[in-house]
């Protein structure tokens, strides 16, 4: 594949349709607990967001309502890095919207 990079973003539960992007893709890694940050970088072009819990300043309400402001832009691919290899805080993340976890 030339050294590209092929991502499917699917978000078959919020309606929206398979996209596949090649070559490599730019990520946000947002560290500031602001729901408006997360949509500018959505709104700048960015591939994916990943909200950090665990360094991050968030708590687990405002990092839920960023995820929840990423459902609007369908090229973006919401992530969260969650403070804890817990099952219960990974499911609540994916119940609030993430499609991708990072424990």
């Amino acid at each position: 594949m030339n050294g590209s990079v092929v991502w499917t973003v699917a978000r078959s539960m919020s309606g929206f349709t398979a996209k596949q992007l090649k070559g490599p893709g730019l990520c946000a890694f947002q560290l500031l607990g602001d729901p408006i940050l997360t949509e500018h970088y959505a709104k700048g072009g960015f591939n994916a967001v990943l909200v950090d819990m665990q360094h991050g300043l968030f708590s687990e309400n405002t990092a839920f309502d960023c995820l929840h402001r990423l459902e609007k832009f369908p090229n973006c691919f919401p992530m969260v890095r969650v403070s804890d290899n817990n099952p219960g805080l990974i499911q609540r993340a994916l119940d609030a919207g993430a499609l991708g976890v990072l424990a």
